[in-house]
């Protein structure tokens, strides 16, 4: 699962989109929907820039990320219950980090 110790960057946000890709994609017709072979090809999705976008705004409403908050906790089980949606296996990797202050901080 992501989590942020900095403010959203534009890494973080593509990390996001990646990891939320199968969702917000969903039901949508594949690019390469009139080609003609022997063999099927697998299913392409289009991106929903609009779809990506409110993923974005959900996670924004959690308020301050910051590791052992309310808002990261609750960002943290958003994305669980999201990526639930479209995957047979969720498995959340947690790990430790130092901060510059030298405050260590267990992130997921």
């Amino acid at each position: 699962m992501l989590c942020f110790v900095k403010p959203v960057s534009v890494a973080g946000t593509f990390s996001v989109i990646l990891v939320l890709w199968p969702e917000i994609t969903r039901d949508r017709v594949p690019d390469n929907a009139e080609m003609k072979t022997t063999q099927e090809l697998p299913r392409v999705p289009r991106f929903d820039g609009a779809s990506a976008f409110n993923y974005l705004v959900k996670q924004t409403q959690f308020g301050p990320r910051a590791p052992g908050t309310a808002g990261h906790l609750n960002c943290l089980n958003f994305l669980q219950r999201e990526l639930r949606k479209s995957a047979n296996d969720v498995r959340l990797q947690q790990f430790s980090h130092t901060q510059t202050d030298g405050k260590r901080v267990t992130l997921t």
